[in-house]
């Protein structure tokens, strides 16, 4: 699973675990993704978002300023995917195949973030009504500011296939797994070498 991410997908998932350890999260969550897609380092996010008349530095700031802060990471322990996280990679497993292609890009996470995170949930102005479950409100927010922002999933797929040449976005370089998040059990999904995904609460 890890061999097919780009070597721009990789640093993606490794900030968001420090993302999320610099904010004392103890899960890696989809917001802790996005602040990695957004961060001026992830040129392939940022020249989808700048065709679309977005500022890659905008959203950034967005996702900067709705994420939690968390109680606090015990030393030594890993950090695991959120059951949200996992939701993000499986959809960009799923996006990857949609477009034909054989790797998981930065991409490809933008798009699975924007899957992930679609709800039939009360609109923003209600979402904190008491009949709204509290996951399908956290995607809400999660969601928001692409949304504020026009950036849809149709949209963006329109968009990756004006990345040219797409074989090009593909890098052979390898990351050792051991410096990313830790391995998960479970053999049966796509994202088996994920970490396990848990819920919200740890549970």
């Amino acid at each position: 699973m890890w061999s097919r991410f780009t070597e721009e997908a990789r640093a993606v998932v490794l900030y968001a675990q420090e993302a999320a350890r610099e904010r004392g999260d103890q899960f890696v969550g989809a917001e802790h993704v996005a602040i990695g897609l957004f961060r001026p380092e992830t040129t392939t996010v940022g020249m989808l978002v700048s065709m679309i008349g977005v500022r890659q530095v905008d959203l950034l700031a967005d996702y900067e300023r709705i994420t939690r802060q968390g109680p606090g990471v015990p030393e030594g322990r890993d950090l695991e995917l959120s059951a949200a996280g996992k939701r993000l990679m499986d959809g960009a497993v799923t996006e990857s195949r949609i477009l034909g292609d054989d790797f998981i890009g930065a991409e490809h996470l933008l798009l699975g973030l924007l899957s992930s995170t679609q709800t039939s949930a009360a609109p923003l102005a209600g979402m904190f009504g008491r009949g709204a479950p509290a996951d399908s409100r956290r995607s809400e927010i999660v969601r928001g500011p692409l949304v504020d922002r026009g950036i849809t999933l149709r949209v963006v797929r329109d968009h990756v296939h004006m990345l040219a040449p797409r074989t090009l976005l593909r890098s052979t370089d390898r990351i050792d797994k051991e410096d990313l998040l830790r391995t998960a059990a479970s053999p049966d999904s796509d994202t088996a070498n994920l970490p396990r995904p848990v819920d919200e609460d740890g549970a």
